[in-house]
């Protein structure tokens, strides 16, 4: 078959993009298989920053910006269209189509469940059809300065699949497109993240950026110094927080507010990491620590909170005990007390972090447990669950 996989940020090299990277690389076995995307990308710098093998995978740079309609007519040229682009909207036209989404556009919470209802199932499925195109048009206009994206919903239907990359974003598909999805577990190359030996070191790992769910590096730094400060034990510890830098002004400006906060204590910060020093880090650190969605509004803004969380899966299987915030995706991954520590607020994550300090025996048996929850989320493990979802499309793979 020949198989087009719309990302049209594939130039950022982030955890969606590795998620995507490993479905080309298992499809690339037996089909022919294409990356559409907006930017130009090496692709030798992508396999290596996200350790994939995509030597049988085209990469096809369009130039044009985000869910542009050459897109969708393009779709059209394969036998099978997956749309992995975040937040996408584009209508596809290949006849045997899915859209792996990372987390749905969400509806704008200014406006009640009722007005919802109201307007997509009353005067977007009737009263629109009797509106000559100037009312249209003002109607339309209105939903799109409120971001409601009610007419835009039109794609949705193009679609014959929709796969989920967490329980946390399936709900949340179902909630926002009323449409059941199928999960696809991100996979983590579990095998590629041993631990070593320990040493004294609290570790986060994730992009250093502005937008949508930011990763609050900055806010863990500030909980760092107050736990170092307070918590004589502490001061024997080191943190290091890894990650890339978002291509624009804000995210820069954002990493060098945490460059300034970390002045004057053990606080590390390695930007634009190679993958072979990141898992000599991740070896040996004792704790992980993310907050993804600290202080934000889980009713409101669910998609600042972490869909998935890759990054703690790394750590478990190097053996790092996690300590990460009770939101979103995390709690798939880690069972309070049994593999790791969940907690919801300052207090909690700087007094569960104490007590793994002050006792190595519980730092040595969660770390056992969390290197045997890791492996769920295997690349071969994802390999099966890919298979059972597009046999369901009658694609034998």
């Amino acid at each position: 078959m020949k198989i087009g996989i719309y990302n049209a940020n594939l130039h950022t090299m982030g955890g969606g993009e590795k998620h995507i990277g490993v479905v080309a690389e298992f499809l690339s076995k037996n089909h022919e298989v294409e990356f559409i995307c907006s930017e130009d990308v090496d692709k030798d710098v992508l396999c290596n920053k996200l350790n994939l093998d995509l030597s049988s995978v085209t990469i096809r740079p369009m130039g044009l910006e985000h869910d542009h309609e050459k897109y969708s007519e393009i779709s059209a040229e394969y036998d099978f269209f997956i749309n992995c682009t975040y937040l996408s909207t584009l209508k596809s036209q290949c006849k045997k189509s899915a859209m792996l989404i990372w987390f749905p556009r969400i509806w704008n919470r200014k406006f009640p469940a009722w007005v919802k209802y109201f307007t997509y199932n009353i005067l977007n499925k009737t009263l629109f059809r009797f509106t000559n195109d100037t009312g249209i048009h003002f109607i339309n206009r209105f939903y799109q300065s409120q971001h409601n994206f009610v007419l835009d919903r039109e794609y949705i239907s193009t679609y014959d699949m929709f796969i989920a990359n967490s329980r946390y974003t399936q709900k949340w598909i179902k909630k926002e497109f009323g449409v059941d999805s199928e999960i696809l577990y991100p996979p983590i190359d579990v095998d590629e993240f041993l631990p070593g030996k320990k040493e004294n070191i609290i570790l986060s790992v994730g992009r250093f950026f502005v937008h949508s769910h930011n990763k609050k590096q900055l806010e863990m730094i500030q909980i760092f110094k107050e736990l170092y400060d307070k918590n004589p034990e502490a001061k024997k510890y080191e943190y290091h927080l890894c990650g890339s830098v978002h291509h624009d002004e804000l995210s820069a400006e954002y990493l060098k507010r945490c460059e300034e906060e970390a002045v004057g204590y053990p606080i590390f910060i390695h930007e634009n990491i190679a993958f072979s020093d990141l898992k000599d880090i991740y070896s040996k650190a004792k704790i992980f620590w993310h907050a993804s969605g600290f202080g934000e509004n889980p009713r409101k803004f669910p998609d600042r909170f972490e869909h998935f969380g890759m990054t703690t899966v790394e750590s478990m299987a190097a053996g790092a005990v996690p300590v990460v915030i009770a939101q979103g995706g995390q709690v798939e991954i880690v069972e309070d007390g049994k593999n790791g520590f969940l907690w919801n607020s300052k207090s909690e994550l700087i007094n569960k972090t104490a007590k793994l300090i002050a006792n190595e025996e519980l730092v040595r048996e969660l770390s056992k447990k969390a290197i045997l929850s890791s492996k769920k989320y295997s690349k071969a493990n994802m390999h099966l669950q890919l298979k059972s979802i597009l046999l369901k499309l009658n694609i034998n793979l």
